[in-house]
């Protein structure tokens, strides 16, 4: 879906570009879509979170590694300022909030015929901050992006009975590092529609529960997102 829409996007700026007889970031063609400034917005988008969960369960104090991950939608807001340099080169510093509900949930079979146990991984909030730098092509902009990520994480266990509950669990915030890149298309002077993917790498994360038993757990997520942005000026 979301190659289909950048397909659209690209195409469309191709046939605007082709109708004009120089770029409208050319100051002779007295265009008005080069805005310095403040900007905000709002975006819509897709993560997958993955990562190499690793258990050792005290039933037969083995150890268990596994590949795990999750999807979901990831609605968010941001804000920055943004400089356009030469007519040509762009730099972009913003902040940003998304909100999940991404949940991992493993079945570790630790008491076959009694009670069984989940390793349970929630994934909420994600917030921080980026640099985005690139270069301006008519009425678009194309750039790469790298920064710093809090993710709110909590990890635990929980049975599977009638009324499931967390047996135990932790809260955690942990950083990783964002890179990625997109574009930005101005529809006019203020109001741009874009698009981005990003990669988070976050170190690895433990959690032990005396009566479970204890796990580790590496992520990696995966977004791509839609933005809506508005530039004050």
């Amino acid at each position: 879906m979301f190659y289909k829409i950048f397909v659209f996007m690209l195409a469309l700026s191709i046939s605007v570009n082709a109708s004009e007889r120089c770029s409208p970031w050319d100051p002779r063609c007295n265009k008005p879509y080069k805005v310095n400034g403040l900007y905000g917005g709002i975006s819509l988008g897709y993560t997958n979170v993955v990562g190499q969960l690793n258990r050792t369960l005290n039933i037969n104090a083995s150890d268990r590694v596994t590949s795990v991950g999750e999807n979901g939608m990831v609605p968010g807001l941001f804000a920055g300022y943004q400089k356009i340099f030469d007519e040509r080169f762009y730099v972009a510093a913003e902040g940003f909030y998304q909100y999940s509900e991404i949940l991992i949930e493993k079945d570790e079979n630790t008491f076959p015929g009694f009670v069984n146990y989940f390793t349970y991984i929630k994934n909420d909030h994600k917030a921080g901050i980026v640099g985005k730098f690139g270069f301006v092509h008519s009425n678009n902009i194309f750039y790469v992006k790298t920064g710093l990520a809090l993710s709110h994480f909590i990890l635990g266990f929980r049975d599977n009975a009638e009324n499931p509950n967390i047996t135990s669990s932790k809260s955690k915030t942990q950083k990783g590092i964002i890179l990625g890149g997109g574009m930005d298309y101005f529809i006019n002077r203020n109001f741009a529609v874009g698009m981005e993917y990003e990669i988070t790498c976050y170190p690895s994360m433990n959690f032990k529960s005396n009566s479970v038993g204890s796990f580790s757990f590496k992520p990696i997520s995966h977004t791509f997102q839609v933005r809506f942005k508005y530039t004050l000026g």
